[in-house]
């Protein structure tokens, strides 16, 4: 461990859903991009005999002390290759964690107390002073315990000296990525119970990904999109939206499942063009368009495929009224935007036009805002844990 002078930081970005969500459910591709929001850890080491954590954006302060954990540590086998959490050290773990604030944050604290007893476990629980900030808002689909479980274990790995302290140029070694993401996926399932894994591997590798059936790809032709993220402040839960798809597909199978297969066409074809636009050729696609002459021509591909998911997407009941109105309100400015993550609330985001130096100058945004809304810039930025 550090002395307690000095200071570790690390951060992970969240990310948005591109294409895919509720079809990658059903075996579709999905893609995904970090953003440039990010969640923060601030650790140092402590010598009063406890750790201490705090959650600015949560609220919340909690210390315990080291003698209350020492029964919570499990035997694991080595740091490489985390096995799932032990049902006899979750029990405890999950009493210690208990608060008074809800589901969310007793989570957050749950997902602590498991990586800092896993991940130092070799040796006698050091004393820690661990202290998190996040521009990401929870629950509003943008990857915000992903960024968090990434961070977290980014930070305890690096504490504990199984990654290195000093990435070179800001980027850890691909084999120390790899390492921080396993981790970030064990904490995740404490949070989602079986998550796809593409959350925590986007924190982790930055960039752009593409998902399905558990293989996930990197996208290494990927343009620099500009987004602006719209915050409904409608919450919503993930689990409820994704069983209410499968009771409408398990119903009319003849109805949703060809509209998942177009979703999934869509991911696979806005991959094409992104890919496309980052090297500058001009491929078919199989939008129906007359001619591709330039850039520009498949920029306004691009948008099409956003608003025809959109279109899927309330189609299959996952939009909401917020939601609704920001696309109306963008449309009307030559603006195109989707709802990203599971829907119902949480967040959407609108594309920004190459030449379009920022969404605000088109007058939108007092409509939107008008609606309780709250907006981000973000751009989805090749970012890992730094």
């Amino acid at each position: 461990m550090a002395e307690s002078s000095e200071v570790l930081v690390v951060s992970a970005p969240g990310k948005i859903i591109l294409h895919g969500e509720h079809s990658v459910v059903y075996g579709k591709t999905a893609l995904a991009a970090s953003i440039g929001l990010r969640t923060r850890v601030r650790l140092r080491s402590s010598s009063n005999g406890a750790t201490r954590l705090h959650l600015a954006s949560l609220d919340i302060s909690r210390e315990w002390r080291l003698e209350s954990l020492s029964h919570a540590i499990p035997i694991i086998d080595g740091i490489r290759n985390p096995a799932p959490p032990q049902a006899d050290s979750m029990l405890i773990l999950r009493q210690l964690s208990q608060s008074d604030k809800g589901d969310i944050e007793d989570s957050a604290l749950l997902v602590f107390l498991f990586l800092y007893t896993h991940i130092c476990s070799a040796s006698a629980l050091p004393g820690l002073d661990v202290e998190v900030g996040s521009d990401l808002p929870p629950s509003a689909g943008l990857g915000s315990s992903a960024a968090y479980c990434t961070s977290l274990a980014a930070a305890l790995l690096a504490a504990t000296h199984n990654i290195s302290r000093n990435p070179s140029n800001g980027r850890w070694q691909q084999e120390d990525l790899e390492l921080i993401d396993k981790w970030a996926f064990r904490a995740e399932t404490l949070i989602h119970g079986n998550p796809s894994g593409i959350d925590n591997t986007v924190s982790t590798f930055g960039g752009a990904l593409s998902y399905q059936s558990g293989h996930i790809s990197e996208l290494k032709s990927m343009p620099t999109l500009r987004v602006l993220l719209t915050n409904t402040n409608v919450p919503r839960s993930t689990s409820t939206l994704v069983s209410a798809v499968k009771d409408n597909v398990n119903k009319f199978p003849d109805i949703y499942k060809p509209i998942l297969d177009s979703m999934g066409a869509i991911a696979v074809e806005s991959k094409r063009v992104m890919e496309a636009l980052a090297s500058g050729t001009l491929p078919e696609v199989s939008v129906a368009c007359n001619t591709l002459e330039s850039k520009d021509d498949l920029f306004c591909v691009l948008e099409t495929l956003i608003d025809v998911n959109q279109q899927l997407l309330m189609a299959l009941g996952v939009g909401h009224p917020c939601l609704e109105q920001l696309c109306r309100v963008t449309r009307k400015h030559g603006l195109h935007s989707k709802l990203t993550g599971a829907g119902g609330g949480g967040c959407g985001f609108t594309v920004v036009p190459p030449d379009l130096t920022t969404c605000r100058q088109m007058g939108y945004l007092p409509n939107v805002q008008s609606r309780d809304c709250t907006h981000l810039d973000a751009l989805p930025a090749s970012e890992t844990p730094g």
